[in-house]
């Protein structure tokens, strides 16, 4: 009687999972290798469920797929190597951002940073095993739109491990289409998940194309809801995010957007809540809202002149100078705030800031103190 053959499907499933387990058994590394050693056996480790779903799915595979998934063996071939190499002295090619490695290589270094081995030559070469690794597992991983409350957990921890790494994690994560999925993912009711999801975001958003992607997606406003209402990991990473995405001239539509989507209440919010550890976040993503005029207006309509002055008078001074660029963006042109400002004692406070602040404070006292002078001088006009 004839046996049944395996579908080629199954067959392939069959030695990628066995290419993983063969991966996952190798001894541990116990040289200077040994992190990222570890690093690299962990993320392979997460594709075996992934094809063990496939393998007992009833998806049928083109042969596209089945294609490239031969090419992905190959690259799990050329990892058993390199990860074996690593135990038995041989040398281990190192990932680096490409920008990093260029500027430490054109600044004349002949070694490897992680290492000092001397380099036997300088060219440098995708690394297409960890590439072809991320966006497989992007690609593929429909847990985390679509799995269980743990699965989606576990994914999103993932994923903001990876694009925490390098520069070409976070844009292999984009180009396989994450960022919609993790923003979804900010609404999660699970507070782990929740935070894994904005850390994640917080990662890609370093990548400045990840910043428009992000923004394009609609993320700002859930952001803005975590930033309200999310765990205190949660809203630091929020706040960070905020402050990524519209930290540079570049990307004012994206501050135009915070403010819309409701940023200035929780941000004051927290100003105001002083032990709640989120002070500096808040005034950092303040002053650069300041800035630009819907920020200004949406900031002044809080009543933010008794909390600023609080701020300069008793805060650390990072938070001193950033609480005088938002007093002075707030009063220029605008007496009624500068009227505020006064009456809260901005006058005493700011001379003792330009004696003692930051070099950018005692700029932005000065500043502000010269408009305090002026209005004086102009009271003191209309009084003659």
């Amino acid at each position: 009687m004839a046996l049944k053959e395996e579908d080629p499907k199954s067959k392939m499933m069959g030695r990628l999972i066995d290419s993983v387990k063969e991966i996952c058994g190798l001894p541990e590394c116990k040289n200077i290798c040994r992190k990222m050693h570890g690093n690299l056996i962990r993320r392979i480790k997460l594709l075996s469920p992934l094809f063990e779903e496939l393998r007992d799915s009833n998806e049928e595979l083109g042969e596209e797929a089945i294609n490239g998934f031969e090419l992905l063996r190959i690259a799990l071939d050329s990892a058993m190597g390199l990860l074996k190499s690593a135990n038995e002295g041989s040398k281990l090619y190192q990932t680096y951002e490409r920008l990093c490695i260029q500027k430490w290589l054109d600044a004349g270094h002949k070694t490897c940073p992680k290492t000092q081995q001397t380099l036997s030559h300088t060219a440098l070469t995708p690394n297409y095993v960890l590439k072809s690794l991320i966006a497989l597992w992007c690609e593929n991983n429909e847990k985390l739109a679509n799995g269980n409350l743990e699965q989606q957990r576990a994914a999103a921890g993932e994923l903001r491990l990876l694009a925490k790494r390098n520069a070409d994690n976070r844009v292999c994560i984009a180009e396989a289409g994450a960022i919609p999925l993790l923003v979804e993912l900010l609404c999660s009711t699970d507070p782990r998940t929740q935070e894994h999801a904005v850390t994640a975001l917080l990662n890609l958003s370093i990548n400045d194309s990840n910043k428009g992607t992000i923004v394009k997606v609609g993320a700002i406003p859930d952001i803005v809801d975590v930033l309200r209402n999310g765990s205190m990991e949660a809203r630091e990473n929020a706040a960070a995010t905020l402050f990524s995405l519209s930290v540079i001239d570049e990307n004012k539509g994206n501050k135009a957007r915070a403010v819309r989507a409701g940023i200035v209440p929780p941000l004051m919010q927290l100003l105001k809540d002083a032990g709640g550890g989120m002070v500096d976040e808040a005034l950092a993503i303040l002053a650069i809202l300041a800035s630009h005029q819907e920020g200004k207006v949406a900031i002044g309509q809080a009543e933010p002149i008794p909390v600023l002055m609080e701020v300069i008078r008793t805060g650390s001074p990072r938070n001193r100078e950033n609480a005088a660029a938002v007093l002075w963006s707030l009063c220029a042109g605008d007496s009624q705030q500068l009227k505020l400002a006064k009456e809260c004692g901005a006058e005493e406070a700011l001379k003792e800031l330009s004696d003692n602040g930051t070099d950018r404070a005692k700029r932005k006292a000065g500043s502000l103190l010269e408009l305090i002078q002026r209005d004086d001088g102009v009271v003191n006009q209309s009084c003659l």
